[in-house]
């Protein structure tokens, strides 16, 4: 991030990141460079985990938006080997839910209300 700060400067709007470390590290970074993140008027910034921290930095407006990748696989995928092991063939796609959060919609109860 920083190398693209150097580059860029205050080109830069937006800022997507594969997990929530990343944004940290980018989030990091802007600041450190003295550029607004977040909320209307800084560097947008979009990131997957919604980990609780990021959660609550996007409460605090300097994540713009956050998408689960909800860690909570383990039971569906012990289902299905089960269910293998009995015969079923089992569905050639199978989804996990995820939610998105946006800073001006999230709400600490919601953070709270989190199982991670």
């Amino acid at each position: 991030m920083t190398v693209w700060i150097q580059q860029f400067g205050n080109r830069i709007n937006a800022v997507f990141a594969e997990n929530d470390n990343m944004a940290l590290g980018a989030i990091q970074a802007l600041r450190e460079a003295g550029i607004r993140v977040g909320g209307r008027d800084g560097v947008q910034i979009i990131t997957v985990d919604a980990n609780r921290w990021s959660l609550q930095m996007t409460l605090e407006g300097a994540i713009n938006y956050n998408v689960e990748c909800n860690p909570l696989l383990g039971p569906g995928i012990f289902e299905i080997i089960d269910n293998h092991r009995r015969g079923t063939n089992p569905q050639k796609r199978s989804t996990v839910a995820a939610q998105t959060f946006a800073y001006d919609s999230i709400t600490q109860a919601i953070i709270d209300a989190r199982a991670y």
